[in-house]
Order: C-alpha cells, then sequence, then structure tokens
C-alpha cells in the first residue's frame, strides 16, 4: 500500500493562511447599532464627514445661533420699535473757528428818475370817496368827490424837482394835483405845491407841478405822498398816473 503524501496547491495555501488570519488576526466584526457616543473621539467629527443637508431644524438647539451664523443679507429685519425718550440735551460745544469773510454783495439798487405811478396806485383817503376802473391803468371817480393818494418811496436827501399828473377832463369840472408831506402822527398833510386841470379835453394832457425849490426827502418825520382830487364823478375823468423827477445826493 502506497503512503498518503500530502500535495500543497494554491488553494491549499489561500485556505490555510485565510484560517491562521481569522484565529490569531487583528479582526473583528461590527454588529448594528453597536458604535454610540462613548465609542467617538472628541472632535472626531468634521465637517467633511457630513452629507450635504443633513443637519436639520429639529437637531439644532433653540436659541442656540447667533446672527454671525447666518450670511448678510439672509436675516429679515424686524418691525421697527417704538421711538424712545428723548435724551437730555447735550453741554454746548466750543466755539467753531470764524469763517473766511464773503465776498460783498452788488450795491443796493437806487431809484432811478422819474419813478411812474399809474392811476390804480392812487386809493381814496375817505370812504365817501369811490373810485371806479376806468381801463388802462386808468381810475375815475365813482361817487364821492374827493381826493386820492399815493406814496412816495424815495431815499433821504433825494430832492424832488418836479411831477407831471396825466388826466382826460373832459367836463366843466377839475381835477387838482399835489405833493404832501404828510403827518402819519397828527393825520395832516402840508402842501408842497399843487396844479389843475383847465378846460375841456378828450385827449391825455399834462399836468405838471413845479415847486418854488427842490424838496429835500425827510422820511424820517414825514410821509411824501402825491395827490389827486377830483369835483366830478363819472367817466369824462379819468387819471392815468403821474411820474416824479428828483434828484440823489
Amino acid at each position: 500500500m502506497r503512503p498518503v503524501r500530502p500535495r500543497l496547491t494554491f488553494a491549499n495555501v489561500v485556505s490555510i493562511t485565510a484560517l491562521f488570519v481569522a484565529l490569531g488576526g487583528s479582526a473583528w466584526a461590527i454588529s448594528a447599532n453597536s458604535i454610540g457616543s462613548k465609542q467617538i473621539k472628541k472632535a472626531a467629527v468634521k465637517k467633511s464627514d457630513l452629507a450635504a443637508n443633513a443637519v436639520i431644524s429639529k437637531k439644532v438647539a433653540d436659541g442656540s445661533l447667533l446672527a454671525a451664523d447666518f450670511a448678510a443679507g439672509e436675516l429679515p429685519s424686524g418691525e421697527q420699535g417704538a421711538q424712545g425718550i428723548q435724551g437730555p440735551e447735550g453741554a454746548q460745544g466750543p466755539q467753531g473757528l470764524r469763517g473766511l469773510q464773503g465776498d460783498p454783495g452788488e450795491p443796493a439798487l437806487m431809484p432811478t428818475s422819474p419813478i411812474v405811478f399809474p392811476g390804480v396806485d392812487f386809493n381814496a383817503r375817505t370812504a365817501a370817496t369811490q373810485l371806479a376802473d376806468h381801463g388802462a391803468g386808468a381810475i375815475e371817480w365813482g361817487s364821492g368827490t374827493g381826493f386820492a393818494t399815493a406814496g412816495l418811496r424815495l431815499p433821504d436827501d433825494a430832492e424832488i424837482t418836479k411831477v407831471e399828473y396825466y388826466a382826460v377832463d373832459n367836463s366843466a369840472g377839475a381835477f387838482t394835483f399835489g405833493l404832501d408831506a404828510y403827518l402819519p402822527a397828527l393825520g395832516i398833510s402840508a402842501s408842497h405845491g399843487t396844479t389843475a386841470s383847465t378846460g375841456a379835453s378828450t385827449l391825455v394832457r399834462t399836468f405838471t407841478l413845479t415847486p418854488p425849490s427842490p424838496i429835500s426827502v425827510n422820511s424820517q418825520d414825514y410821509g411824501f405822498e402825491l395827490r389827486a382830487s377830483s369835483n366830478t364823478v363819472g367817466s369824462t375823468m379819468a387819471f392815468y398816473g403821474a411820474r416824479v423827477f428828483f434828484t440823489l445826493p
């Protein structure tokens, strides 16, 4: 009888090697649900270990996130709160440095001679005198014969040399024109000359008042005014206005 001789093949070697590894190696089996927090080393789980969208709202502790954890513009603005109580006034700060002096302004415009006063610039001095619009800037006496005046604004020390009045007098009546220095405190006027219309005509005529000497304006004491009066009512007499000629100091 022939003795049995072991015959080594590649399959025999691989199987024997696997047996030794299984019996004496360091491998072991991991059963399901066998790894918990105790088996995970602290700080061992990295951001790269988490799958996308793995952390959901339920897994985040309420009130644990800060504004810095959100990207700019992701947090909505809250409603505006009520206005707070005004704080106390602060102490006055030190006086600032004096600014640079500005450029000089334009010189004041001086009136030029003559100054024109349309008839509509004149107003009845008393309620009994009613003026009516005659058209083209002229007025007529509607009722109550009396006088109307227009204030004259000129710089102090200006000198009035002449006044021209323009009117239509086509009646038996007459206009009387004057230049007065009015005293507001006393309510009286001091006349500086008069002139009157003469004859009858449908044309606009010029009636000139020339004082004996130039009248110096003193607005501190007097209010100078032009005067026009009529003793006839109706459209046959119309006052178109006046021009004041003067010189400046």
